[in-house]
């Protein structure tokens, strides 16, 4: 007696097809300007990380970091910076992708990261008037336990960084986007005036506590691991 096979789907079979439908159903609902800037976001992120790849490359190749170009192209690459903070070097760090006309890198939303560096220069080891961390040699010169680095970063906007609101310190480089909004509404603005202190802070949009900024940073110790493993300090024994 032969066995009819019944027709129709299994349980397990409806459960993937409205498994599949939510998730169809969800993403219609998210509007597309969302959509675009999470695609956006998530495509900054990743370029911050290349390029702290890229400025690590570069360190372990030349000992030293380079320096932030301005905007407008000008100033040195190495030794004593033009400006602390400025546009990071295409060119200098290997980065492929869309530039500004004085070749800075530029961000998903078409504007110029912005790289702040460490102008520390120690008063008494190395050579006075060539930054400890853009110039090769200096931190062999001035010693691991003597070299310094200069940027913060704390949760807020502070004229003045207190222990309770000191994220890190100890900072050689720091490099931001400053997201879809690109203004320095609410905390953002620690980012955005021109000292060595800047802030970290969960993404909102809340009025006063606005912060869409995104970033990389690289301590000291980072570069000190670096600037061994490129062998331009002698190992402690």
């Amino acid at each position: 007696m032969k066995m009819v096979k019944q027709g129709g789907f299994s349980l397990v079979e409806l459960s993937i097809v409205l498994f599949i439908s939510a998730i169809l159903l969800r993403a219609a609902l998210i509007p597309l300007p969302q959509l675009r800037d999470t695609a956006m976001r998530k495509q900054t992120k990743q370029q911050l990380q290349d390029v702290k790849q890229s400025l690590i490359g570069h360190i372990v190749k030349t000992g030293a970091l380079p320096c932030p170009i301005t905007l407008t192209g000008t100033g040195k690459t190495t030794g004593s910076c033009q400006v602390a903070e400025g546009g990071v070097p295409a060119v200098v760090v290997g980065m492929l992708g869309a530039v500004n006309p004085a070749g800075a890198v530029l961000d998903a939303w078409g504007r110029p990261l912005r790289y702040a560096l460490s102008q520390a220069d120690h008063t008494s080891e190395g050579t006075r008037g060539l930054p400890d961390w853009s110039t090769a040699g200096e931190v062999a010169a001035i010693g691991l336990s003597n070299v310094d680095a200069d940027l913060r970063l704390c949760l807020n906007a502070n004229t003045a960084c207190t222990k309770q609101q000191l994220r890190a310190d100890q900072l050689v480089a720091i490099v931001i986007s400053d997201g879809r909004d690109g203004s320095a509404v609410g905390v953002q603005q620690e980012n955005q005036d021109g000292d060595s202190d800047y802030a970290l802070t969960a993404h909102s949009q809340v009025a006063g506590q606005v912060f869409d900024d995104l970033m990389v940073t690289l301590s000291s110790s980072d570069m000190a691991y670096w600037l061994l493993r490129g062998h331009w300090l002698t190992p402690i024994k």
